[in-house]
């Protein structure tokens, strides 16, 4: 049993350095009722510095001080569960965000292609999101110019670098059953402008 899923259909929380996708996770949050306070320590999380965001960031002098302390990471998260361990995130939002969020290498665009309605009214509060989704499933959008002229909506200029149409990652997941045991496998492959694929993690869950 397996599915392949498009990495590129949620907001990667490794982009929200970017002012754009900051903006998205941020709507969305409004949007599922998650306090989005989080944002800024997240940014500190990610960032290479030891210099706070602002009053909500929060970099080692924060973590170093809790009963179980760590450190920042300073870098990109390599697993979405990380998010976990930044100020302002509880699990109840957490499992809130977590069907619309993923961590991919650096910057990534979403695919127009794939989002979900939740994410596509990120890019405007106004926009009708049953009828962007019937337009897709008839046809495919083919490009940023072909979305806007059928969809009637024109995207700001600078946020079009963190739109696509297209996808370079992907999600697979499976089952894999011996005898009465079962464990699940989650996949990540990238797919290069050449059609060239590879994996970049494999993750296994427990046996049951």
């Amino acid at each position: 049993l397996g599915s392949l899923q498009d990495a590129q259909s949620m907001i990667n929380i490794n982009s929200v350095l970017q002012q754009e996708n900051e903006d998205r996770l941020r709507a969305l949050c409004n949007n599922l009722e998650v306090s989005p306070v989080f944002i800024a320590a997240l940014k500190d999380w990610l960032d290479s510095d030891l210099d706070t965001v602002d009053a909500d960031g929060a970099e080692d002098d924060y973590y170093t001080a809790l009963e179980y302390p760590y450190r920042t990471a300073n870098r990109a998260m390599s697993d979405i569960s990380e998010l976990l361990l930044v100020k302002g995130i509880d699990n109840d939002s957490y499992q809130k965000l977590k069907p619309f969020i993923t961590v991919l290498p650096g910057n990534t665009s979403l695919n127009m292609n794939t989002i979900s309605g939740e994410l596509y009214q990120t890019l405007d509060a106004n926009l009708d999101s049953e009828k962007f989704i019937a337009e897709r499933e008839t046809n495919a959008f083919t490009s940023l110019e072909d979305y806007q002229t059928r969809m009637n909506h024109t995207l700001p200029e600078k946020g079009r670098p963190t739109l696509s149409v297209s996808t370079e990652y992907f999600i697979a997941s499976g089952q894999i059953t011996l005898g009465e045991k079962s464990v699940f496998v989650t996949t990540l492959i990238h797919r290069d402008n050449k059609g060239a694929t590879r994996i970049l993690s494999r993750q296994f869950g427990e046996f049951s």
